[in-house]
Order: structure tokens, then C-alpha cells, then sequence
């Protein structure tokens, strides 16, 4: 019994309390290693502190009670390499949640530049480009798939000496709500003719009269376009009609100038068709 600590003096050693040790005694988890068959007084031994620290650790990582319990000392680094699997899981999650939430940020600090009156009407002339065609499984994916896209068709017009007449663009065949399976040409204006090599093709873009409006500020905030020129398509009563596009006038910066362009059509004409039918 020298070695033997008793039940308060054992809970003052671990931080804990005497009720606490009786509830782990109750549930299996840490019996006394002696109890006075005459006095009932719980007795300790040292090394248990340790097991005492184990099962606090375990309720840290989330553990309860009854899965310490039922874990013997075999089951134990399976349960937490499970436990590890669910919290990186969880951490990603919550990263994606604060990657959300910065965009959304640089988005609303995008709209307080931008109002429906900066929208303005043109009729885009037809354009010859050379292009790359993407899907693109999810958003995240957008910007490094495009870079590389943008990149090899100007290292192949460099190659084939054949100039560019304006700045890259791209030209969406999915909606701007979507943000998996979207599909895009990236292309850039050209003059003159381009052999066509694998994926890089020459296109001819349409003339089209389109709702444009630019913004003027960091890359990642230009996505509040799409909001202002969707409230301007329903004051206008309009609706998108066919790919829209994105032009990239200068590269990303803190200064960097993109445009969005929406295809119009007036919801009137599209009634008036409807009612014909």
C-alpha cells in the first residue's frame, strides 16, 4: 500500500475531481487498482495518472466515454486514424467554407464600384480568333485551366507569326450560375490565317449586340459584373441570349480591366414569337 495513492490526493495529481474518477470507475474506464474492503477508500497506483491523461486526450479528439470503453489498447489506432480521416474531411470542408466566404467578400466589394448605370449597349463586330474549347469539371478549376489555355495559344501565334488584334477573352457556352461541368472557348483575336494544330482551332465569333460592362480593380472582384448586368437584363426586361463573354484587357493585378459582355434579346420580341406559335 506504500505505493498506493489515495482517491483525493490521486485527483489533485490528474486536475480532476473525485466525482470524476467514480464516474470512470462506473463506466469501466479506470478502476481503483485497490479499494479498503473495510473503508471503501479507492487506492491508486502512479502509473495510472497516465492511463488518466490517455482517456482525457481520447475525450479531446472527440471520443465519448463509451467508444474509449469499447476500444481495447488493439482497436485504439484504428479508431484514431478514422478520427484523423473525419477531421481532415471536416478541414477541408471549413476551408472551402472561408474560401467561399473571401469570394463572396471580393465580390460585394466589387459591387460597390459598379451600378446598372455603367452598362452600356454595343454591337460587337465580327471577330476571327484562335481558340482552345474546355470543359472544366468544377469553378476552382477555372483560372489555372484558362492560364494554361491562354498560354499555349500565344506561344503557338508567336511561333506561327501571327499577331494578336486584341486582347484574350473567353467565350462561355454554360451559364454564369453554373460552377461544375462549364464549358468555354478561350481565345484570342487574330488577322490573317492559322493552321490549325490539335485542340487550337481558328473560329469565327459572331457580330452580336451585347450589354457590356467593365470593371477596374482586383481580378477576383470582377464576378460582381454578373450581378449588376443580371439586374440590368431584368430592368431592361432582356434575357441572355447565347455564350457570353469575358474579355481579359490587361493581365491580373490590382489594377486589372475585364469585361463582361451579355448577347441581348428584349423579352417583348421573344412574347410576341411565342404568341405567333
Amino acid at each position: 500500500m506504500a505505493s498506493m495513492i489515495r482517491i483525493g490526493d490521486f485527483a489533485r495529481l490528474a486536475g480532476t475531481s473525485v466525482a470524476t474518477l467514480r464516474l470512470y470507475d462506473e463506466q469501466g474506464l479506470l478502476a481503483p487498482a485497490f479499494v479498503d474492503p473495510e473503508s471503501g477508500y479507492r487506492h491508486y497506483r502512479p502509473d495510472q495518472l497516465a492511463d488518466f491523461c490517455c482517456i482525457g486526450m481520447l475525450q479531446e479528439l472527440g471520443f465519448t466515454l463509451r467508444e474509449i470503453r469499447g476500444a481495447g489498447d488493439l482497436e485504439m489506432p484504428g479508431l484514431l486514424v478514422k478520427k484523423l480521416k473525419a477531421s481532415e474531411r471536416q478541414f477541408q470542408k471549413e476551408r472551402q467554407k472561408v474560401t467561399q466566404l473571401g469570394l463572396r467578400i471580393r465580390i460585394i466589394q466589387g459591387l460597390l464600384t459598379l451600378t446598372t448605370s455603367d452598362v452600356i449597349i454595343l454591337t460587337v463586330p465580327e471577330t476571327t480568333v484562335a481558340a482552345i474549347h474546355l470543359e472544366i469539371p468544377t469553378n476552382d478549376q477555372v483560372g489555372p485551366t484558362l492560364g494554361a489555355a491562354f498560354g499555349r495559344l500565344y506561344e503557338t501565334l508567336h511561333r506561327e507569326g501571327v499577331p494578336p488584334t486584341g486582347p484574350c477573352l473567353a467565350v462561355w457556352s454554360s451559364t454564369p450560375d453554373m460552377v461544375t461541368d462549364e464549358v468555354v472557348d478561350a481565345a484570342v483575336p487574330i488577322a490573317g490565317s492559322l493552321v490549325e494544330q490539335g485542340d487550337i482551332k481558328r473560329q469565327t465569333l459572331p457580330s452580336v449586340k451585347v450589354a457590356s460592362l467593365t470593371h477596374t480593380g482586383p481580378f477576383s472582384e470582377f464576378q460582381a459584373c454578373h450581378i449588376v448586368l443580371k439586374e440590368w437584363l431584368a430592368q431592361q426586361q432582356c434575357r441572355l441570349n447565347g455564350p457570353y463573354r469575358e474579355i481579359y484587357h490587361t493581365p491580373p493585378g490590382d489594377e486589372a480591366v475585364t469585361e463582361v459582355q451579355y448577347p441581348i434579346e428584349p423579352l417583348a420580341k421573344m412574347l410576341t414569337v411565342s404568341s405567333e406559335l
